[in-house]
């Protein structure tokens, strides 16, 4: 029998030749880790520091810092792929899935929340809509109860010992892995912890599908109003204006003077059609007595300057439903453009979680042997989840350019104080 120090030597090496193995799978992770610590810095400073104090904004922010911190803790998913064989620390192995595990899922969780934001912004407007304060309280709530779904973690979680062959050598070894624990009593506590996983996955998958398709068709609603509207303002932009919607509307101090002048005139002798206002719109004079005359030409005044006021006061209040229309347009046309950046997002997250899931509940369950559960697709699609936590900045960039100008404003200016 060979000696305990000879297998441990053993194990080291080829420990190590497991390291260059996994090479591509400890590059996607630290890439994922590096890529989404720094975009969700910028996240971070851009929703919770440059915008507006809003819901949406709060809610954004606390998704980045929850993302930051889960890309900061994705180390350990490194280490673990350092140590994938040689892996002894049973506490560390717990702690290591607890701490991911709760951490996305509160991930997850604030993506739904937002989804209900958007939902009713989009949808329901005239309704209730989340305040900062009641977002606050829904964030620690479902924290709250990632954190209580992820305690079983520390039950399923154990440091497995495998049977790993060295061809060269034509014997076997013993290695330490950490995955799920493989006691059979405790078979059908895991299968049920993973079903419960999937469950929660497509309740919350289904939840945001049907509230998103909600805001997908009120978008799609808006957009065909909008359409109709801008032809029916290019219709009525070709028919010329009323007249008296070019002159002014006076005081009546001034219709009693131009009553007064219009009545001298009248009186003399010498009046003719010539000499009344040329604003002043009168029927022929066809009277023969001089008070028929005045009654004919006061009636004439008043009636076109009511018209000229009316029609004043008309654009007047034209203009400022224009500004308030503008205004609500504007406001809108961001929650919806919002609403797209979440909707992508949201689907890009939950998209990060099918390659974990076909692994997790197929290949890893079914898996007799320790090389299938070792190949370096494997452990990829075991960590498929990591891109969750790091794409949403990036999405961001590319709906919001606001907060793209941001990011670039700020790396200039460290290029800068670097010269």
């Amino acid at each position: 029998m060979d000696s305990p120090d000879k297998n441990t030597k053993l194990l080291e090496d080829l420990n190590d030749q497991k390291i260059w193995e996994y090479a591509p799978a400890i590059a996607y992770s630290a890439s994922v880790m590096i890529l989404g610590i720094f975009g969700n810095i910028f996240s971070i400073v851009y929703y919770g520091f440059k915008s507006p104090k809003t819901t949406t904004n709060n809610l954004i922010t606390a998704l980045a810092i929850t993302d930051s911190v889960t890309c900061i803790v994705f180390c350990d998913e490194i280490i673990e792929l350092c140590f994938t064989i040689t892996f002894k620390n049973v506490i560390g192995c717990k702690l290591m899935y607890f701490t991911n595990h709760s951490l996305v899922v509160g991930s997850s969780f604030i993506l739904a929340l937002i989804c209900v934001d958007r939902f009713r912004k989009i949808c329901r407007r005239q309704s209730w809509q989340l305040t900062v304060t009641t977002a606050r309280i829904c964030i620690g709530v479902l924290s709250f109860l990632a954190f209580l779904l992820s305690i079983r973690d520390f039950v399923i979680l154990d440091v497995v010992q495998v049977n790993l062959t060295l061809p060269m050598l034509n014997r076997s070894i013993t290695g330490y892995y950490c995955t799920h624990t493989r006691e059979r009593d405790r078979k059908t506590i895991v299968t049920a912890f993973q079903l419960l996983d999937l469950s929660t996955f497509i309740i919350v998958l289904s939840t945001v599908t049907v509230l998103y398709s909600f805001v997908a068709r009120e978008l799609w609603i808006q957009r065909k109003r909008k359409e109709s509207h801008m032809l029916s303002v290019q219709v009525k932009s070709s028919v010329p204006e009323s007249e008296s919607a070019d002159v002014k509307c006076f005081p009546n101090v001034l219709i009693d003077k131009t009553i007064s002048s219009a009545q001298d005139k009248i009186a003399d002798s010498n009046y003719s059609h010539s000499d009344t206002n040329a604003d002043i719109k009168i029927p022929q004079l066809v009277s023969s007595t001089l008070s028929e005359r005045k009654e004919i030409y006061n009636i004439a005044i008043f009636e076109t300057y009511n018209k000229s006021c009316e029609a004043t006061n008309r654009t007047e209040n034209i203009k400022e439903h224009k500004e308030r229309n503008s205004k609500r347009k504007h406001a809108y046309a961001i929650e919806r453009k919002i609403a797209v950046m979440m909707i992508v997002i949201t689907a890009a997250s939950f998209l990060s979680f099918v390659p974990y899931f076909i692994v997790s509940l197929g290949l890893k369950r079914k898996s007799n042997t320790p090389e299938q559960e070792f190949s370096v697709g494997v452990q990829i699609a075991l960590r498929s989840f990591m891109l969750n936590n790091a794409v949403n900045p990036y999405i961001m960039g590319l709906f919001n350019t606001q907060f793209r100008c941001f990011v670039k404003d700020s790396l200039s200016k460290c290029q800068c104080l670097r010269k």
